[in-house]
């Protein structure tokens, strides 16, 4: 949270290499050769550079360890990319404390976590519908948008283990893609447990009062 005029501590996490990166080998190797050809998108950078899908997944692997060690007892964890601050278009939004603390309350007593849709449309998110991993893997399809998203900590760590588990599924069935899409199959197995928003609004509705 940005705590406005409040004393506040950062912790650093310096590590000495990329978490997951002993699979890009794998991946350039084993599922370039053979999924490409199966790729709505070949030339995407996620099917052209064999670290991109890495460093996608890495960040599942950093919120879990953050929501894991948990150095301040928080009740709320979010992911936001850097160079996120192109897409913030309020100016307001630079100087008030983010994010809102009635937004904060309300998904910690729903125990759920706020993400903005990406292209996905309503047959996509209606659980209901058959889906299979073969169906959206090679896609390159934006389900959700990945650049800002969290809430409370048990769902947030859910997301972030229960995509790294859809990550190693592909790999092991020989496809890979970007982790909008694991991310997308993590919620089609727990929908219950996420706040959708629309298209580029989960950053304001968080951090509008």
């Amino acid at each position: 949270m940005r705590p406005g005029n409040l004393k506040f501590k950062t912790v650093f996490i310096i590590e000495d290499k990329i978490p997951l990166e002993e699979f890009s080998h794998m991946i350039y190797t084993q599922i370039y050769p053979v999924f490409r050809s199966k790729m709505r998108h070949p030339e995407d950078i996620t099917n052209r550079n064999n670290l991109y899908p890495i460093i996608q997944h890495a960040k599942m692997i950093w919120m879990s360890e953050a929501i894991s060690l948990n150095p301040f007892q928080s009740q709320t964890f979010f992911w936001i990319d850097a160079g996120f601050s192109r897409f913030i278009k309020k100016e307001e939004q630079y100087t008030r404390p983010f994010p809102a603390l009635n937004k904060v309350n309300m998904l910690i007593a729903q125990e759920q976590m706020i993400i903005a849709v990406g292209e996905a449309n309503k047959k996509d998110l209606d659980v209901k519908s058959p889906l299979n991993m073969e169906d959206v893997l090679g896609t390159n399809k934006a389900f959700f948008q990945g650049k800002f998203f969290g809430g409370y900590k048990n769902t947030v760590y859910q997301l972030a283990t229960g995509t790294l588990s859809n990550f190693f599924l592909a790999l092991s069935n020989h496809m890979i893609d970007n982790e909008q899409i694991t991310m997308f199959l993590t919620y089609r197995q727990h929908p219950t447990l996420w706040f959708l928003r629309e298209s580029n609004k989960a950053f304001d509705f968080m951090a509008d009062p």
